[in-house]
């Protein structure tokens, strides 16, 4: 089994590195460039300090998270650590130079703390570039092989974005990703990046952050080069790349169609390149290519050593553990939800609620709801804190993201305290400021153009509560 894992590390690992490394020397040259003079081969930067095969901020983010997950298992905390390293200190880099650092990730690691990564990521909708798309891979594969719920899976992965790229499309388009290369590790071939494609869509239905990504599930394969755009909106990015990979029957010939697409050569040629990997095997990236790489013995070594952890206990533990209550990674905080027991007029504390807590999540301001046909959930909760003091508010969060947190709670019947693994801190907003529920629901319709009964408020009634009665709309 170990050799078989590590053939499918490998080939993602060097086809990833290897499609930026092709598309590097031509970043950002347009299409009409690359008409006139096509990118036939691996080619030296005009950088002296850049040699042939060095590979850009899309391999050395990637290494920064597989560096993190082989040590740390799933320590957000820890891979912004190596963010940080590798803007600061050049390390994970090619040839000991930072460069192409996209605007987008610099800000979220520039707002980073230690202990403190989570929450950095920027919400903004013209904040939707690929700088999260294109470092994804590593998470995607860990998880792969975690005992984690398919939603768990799914809210990491929308974790692991968010570090840098919290919006909702952001934080989807690498959810569609993680369900491509999932099936890709079922079924290496073509026909698995369609399958992929298809329980994505299923998964995010109903989501409004899915339509942007139509073209995908409904035509991408029919779609001439003309309407493929090769710019760095993640949306465009993962097209390509998917484009790229169904209509070509080859790694080269798929690299080569990626890169002269122009634009964002290297992120295009990078997440093409790691998919096509897939497929087509380590073999069957070009031997001179695989050569040409730089610092090539260390990315096998940091990919074997990735793969012993993906073949050991550590995934596979990582929601055990937290169901036991474990804190080893340093994943989890501990807050409380609580509602009205509306015939007393108090607040009753009802669940202790695992997961990243509130201090982390976004603000209202920053929420990204601009459809006026999605459906949210106001609730109240409390994070204790040392010496007895707590910190009160509201927060906000997506109906469906709710609604799953209530499928995860205990049967009313049992006991309070137990643990409701599933939350998505991603999709959960609080609103600083408002004392009770009609002041925020108000202020809600009115910045967001919300309807009126597209928001609800967490039932104070048990039996509504558990029967999602509140939400069925």
């Amino acid at each position: 089994m170990k050799e078989s894992v590590f053939q499918k590390v490998k080939a993602i690992l060097f086809g990833h590195a290897a499609g930026d490394a092709v598309g590097g020397p031509v970043q950002s040259e347009g299409r009409e460039v690359r008409d006139r003079f096509p990118v036939t081969d691996m080619t030296a930067f005009d950088d002296p300090h850049l040699p042939k095969g060095a590979w850009s901020d899309d391999t050395s983010l990637s290494l920064c998270a597989m560096d993190a997950l082989t040590k740390y298992g799933l320590n957000f905390d820890k891979v912004m650590e190596n963010f940080r390293d590798w803007l600061y200190k050049n390390k994970f880099t090619a040839s000991a130079v930072t460069f192409d650092v996209g605007e987008t990730c610099r800000r979220a690691i520039l707002r980073s703390r230690p202990k403190f990564a989570e929450g950095c990521g920027c919400c903004g909708e013209k904040e939707n570039g690929n700088g999260s798309l294109i470092r994804i891979y590593p998470f995607s594969l860990y998880l792969y092989y975690s005992d984690f719920p398919l939603d768990g899976k799914i809210a990491c992965v929308h974790r692991a974005s968010a570090l840098t790229h919290a919006h909702p499309r952001s934080r989807i388009g690498c959810g569609i990703y993680s369900f491509v290369l999932w099936e890709l590790l079922e079924h290496p071939a073509r026909q698995g990046i369609r399958d992929g494609l298809k329980k994505a869509e299923r998964y995010y239905r109903g989501e409004p952050e899915l339509k942007p990504y139509r073209r995908l599930f409904e035509e991408i394969e029919t779609l001439s080069r003309e309407q493929i755009k090769s710019s760095g909106y993640v949306v465009d990015t993962l097209e390509a790349s998917v484009w790229c990979v169904l209509t070509t029957d080859n790694y080269r010939d798929c690299i080569l169609k990626a890169v002269n697409l122009g634009s964002d050569t290297d992120s295009v040629g990078a997440v093409t390149g790691s998919l096509a990997g897939l497929i087509y095997g380590y073999d069957g990236i070009p031997e001179t290519w695989r050569r040409s790489l730089c610092r090539k013995e260390y990315l096998e070594k940091i990919g074997h050593d990735f793969c012993d952890v993906l073949c050991g206990p550590t995934p596979r533990e990582e929601y055990q553990m937290l169901k036991n209550g474990g804190r080893r990674t340093g994943l989890y905080g501990f807050f409380f939800l609580f509602d009205r027991d509306r015939e007393n007029n108090r607040m009753a504390w009802k669940i202790l609620c695992p997961g990243i807590p509130p201090f982390c999540w976004h603000k209202t301001e920053e929420c990204p709801i601009d459809d006026p046909d999605e459906k949210v959930v106001i609730f109240q909760y409390q994070q204790k804190l040392l010496c007895d003091t707590a910190i009160n508010g509201l927060a906000l969060t997506t109906a469906r993201n709710y609604r799953k947190f209530l499928n995860s709670v205990p049967d009313k019947s049992s006991e309070a305290r137990k643990i409701a693994p599933l939350w998505d801190y991603t999709a959960i907003y609080r609103m600083p400021g408002f004392p009770d529920f009609r002041e925020a629901r108000n202020y809600l319709i009115k910045t967001f153009g919300l309807k009126e009964e597209n928001v609800a408020e967490w039932s104070g009634d048990e039996e509504q509560k558990y029967d999602l009665g509140i939400l069925q709309w």
